[in-house]
């Protein structure tokens, strides 16, 4: 009897205007949901329009037109100069480099079979050469 409807309205008349907002509310949303979209897809269509107009252009240009280089006459090359070492010691010798060669080339074989053999560890080797 004394009881009030949920939502503190009292009559009907009340509750159908309140629903009669809401739906316009929701009518309103719809139609701007409806424009959003619209705009989005007007858009999509502008990029690809645009995207397809570059497409049909060349991608690549020919190289541009150069001028034609000048020749210049060639001037007469001198013969290089000799070598000139102020020292006896500074020139190099020929054979001091082959032994060296050599004796690289001996080490590295010595080395291989070394290890081929496995005779020792390697480790020798190394700290044998970080030592010298």
């Amino acid at each position: 009897e004394g009881l009030e409807p949920l939502g503190g309205h009292k009559n009907d008349g009340d509750s159908s205007e309140g629903s009669n907002q809401l739906m316009e509310q929701l009518r309103r949303r719809e139609l701007l949901m409806q424009q959003m979209h619209m705009a989005q897809q007007r858009q999509r269509m502008q990029q690809i329009q645009q995207w397809q107009a570059c497409l049909q252009q060349p991608r690549y240009t020919p190289p541009p037109q150069l001028p034609e280089p000048q020749t210049r006459p060639k001037l007469p090359s001198r013969p290089a100069a000799a070598l000139k070492f102020f020292d006896e010691l500074e020139y190099p010798d020929k054979t001091k480099a082959s032994r060296g060669i050599k004796a690289m080339a001996l080490g590295a074989v010595g080395g291989m079979m070394v290890w081929f053999w496995a005779s020792c560890p390697a480790h020798y080797f190394v700290w044998s050469f970080l030592a010298c």
